[in-house]
């Protein structure tokens, strides 16, 4: 079994770089926080006290401690995990909040016990699409997608393969 992984990915001739928008660069900043120095007190710098997070699976969070849940579930998992946004798109509208959209990956290692329930040593690579609406610097609402069955495959094929680590 084979799975498509970052280094089968090849580079797009037509990447946009990153915007120098104070809003993005701030998000961004708050994300890497949370997701790559694992500081998950970055939530409430990054939230609004009453956000919502739509997760995966139709899960719907609200709040900091529920959006904390989340997010702590998945860095258990994969406490090594690297997270890297790779394009932002930006949406302006008078008397709307500012949209961004967000494509990232995130790598890590199935090394803990979290969302994904007991370490297996996989490697995985996550692929992942974010929305988000922000106001006054904070999101209000987020969409968050990405392919659990395919990390769930990636655990599972680590785990039959009878690798260990």
């Amino acid at each position: 079994m084979t799975f498509f992984v970052p280094e089968d990915d090849r580079p797009s001739a037509l990447r946009d770089p990153l915007p120098d928008d104070g809003v993005v660069l701030a998000i961004m900043d708050r994300m890497s926080r949370i997701w790559n120095e694992k500081d998950t007190s970055a939530i409430r710098d990054l939230y609004f006290h009453g956000a919502s997070l739509h997760a995966p699976g139709g899960d719907l969070r609200y709040g900091y401690s529920d959006i904390d849940a989340f997010v702590v579930g998945y860095l258990a998992s994969f406490p090594d995990a690297v997270y890297q946004i790779d394009a932002v798109r930006i949406n302006r509208d008078a008397e709307r909040p500012v949209r961004l959209a967000l494509r990232w990956n995130l790598r890590g290692t199935h090394t803990g016990f979290g969302h994904f329930g007991e370490p297996t040593g996989a490697p995985v690579y996550v692929m992942g699409m974010t929305h988000l609406e922000v106001t006054e610097g904070r999101v209000i609402n987020e969409y968050l997608v990405t392919d659990e069955v395919s990390i769930w495959k990636q655990i599972h094929a680590h785990r039959l393969s009878g690798a260990k680590g």
